[in-house]
């Protein structure tokens, strides 16, 4: 099981994020809008752009311990870990695997080793995107004399250069924060809140996941998105919402609905399958490989098929 919940963390584009659904978005204001996510397109895929193939380069080396996509999502865990206990923004957790994944891409690690880049990306992470530094100190006070502080500087050293110095990747909360804007002016601004915090938490799950090292974050928080609006009934968000959602996304960002995305969506309900979160909904979840359909049943008191409610389908052909 993932030990992962859902914080009510504050992002830093949520209050205009919430607000732009009450209000009539300007021409002007969608084209500053598409010119920010434009540029955060091209940086995610030139200089921000991982490959991932290190998984099967260090396991072809037969002189280094295997290491395997679990250890990878063992590190993610402890990091998830380290941020909630000190109340920093999830995000850092994304920024530091870009930085990781980026690095092993380049560099071929033992197990020692990617624990030391996991522990040191985490480190730089929190000092470039964290509200607030985490300590040298405190970061080796965690390692229980693993790792020392001249260990953890040598490596950021490394890091940063082997990175030249790029540290600020667009990750998937910030497209979510941005795409959120393009919902219609009819849809109520609690429950866009609402799938601005259940997008978030798809997007942190994402971060476990191997697969998603080398998917573009724009991708992901798209499909984090739709996964969120699937949560709520067509009352609240009725189809045509969802049509003209996309349609904007499509026009203004230049994402487009397709089967990477649908896939990407199977990925994320699986991983939610997985999470404390999905315990906690006292929900089910169904999917078939064959017909590309995700259902998502919310459980309600008693017991029985009668009181059970599907609140969510999601197809491949749903848009």
């Amino acid at each position: 099981m993932l030990n992962l919940t859902m914080v009510n963390y504050h992002y830093q584009n949520e209050s205009t994020t919430s607000s732009s659904s009450s209000s009539t978005i300007t021409p002007l204001d969608f084209e500053s809008i598409s010119e920010e996510l434009q540029v955060m397109r091209r940086q995610e895929e030139t200089h921000y752009k991982c490959t991932c193939e290190y998984m099967r380069n260090n396991n072809n080396d037969p002189k280094r311990k295997r290491m395997d996509e679990s250890y990878r999502e063992k590190m993610c865990e402890w990091s998830y870990r380290v941020i909630d206990h000190f109340h920093l923004n999830r995000e850092v957790i994304a920024v530091s695997f870009n930085y990781l994944d980026r690095f092993l891409d380049v560099c071929i690690c033992d197990k020692t080793t990617l624990k030391l880049a996991a522990i040191t990306s985490l480190y730089i992470a929190c000092k470039v995107y964290g509200t607030k530094e985490l300590p040298l100190s405190v970061i080796v006070g965690l390692c229980r004399g693993e790792f020392f502080e001249e260990h953890i500087t040598e490596m950021e050293t490394i890091i940063l250069h082997s990175l030249s110095w790029r540290m600020h990747p667009p990750s998937a909360v910030s497209f979510i924060s941005y795409l959120c804007k393009l919902f219609p002016s009819t849809l109520d601004p609690s429950i866009s809140h609402a799938i601005l915090q259940r997008a978030s938490f798809f997007a942190e799950l994402a971060a476990f996941d191997y697969y998603f090292a080398k998917e573009k974050s724009s991708s992901i928080a798209l499909s984090a998105l739709v996964n969120a609006m699937e949560g709520f009934d067509t009352n609240d968000i009725p189809v045509s919402t969802r049509t003209d959602f996309l349609r904007a996304v499509s026009s203004v960002a230049g994402l487009s609905y397709d089967n990477s995305i649908a896939m990407a969506q199977k990925r994320l309900w699986k991983l939610y399958s997985r999470s404390k979160q999905f315990t906690l909904d006292d929900a089910d979840l169904t999917y078939s490989d064959d017909d590309d359909t995700v259902i998502f049943v919310k459980k309600q008191r008693g017991s029985g098929s009668s009181n059970r409610s599907p609140v969510s389908v999601c197809r491949l052909d749903s848009f």
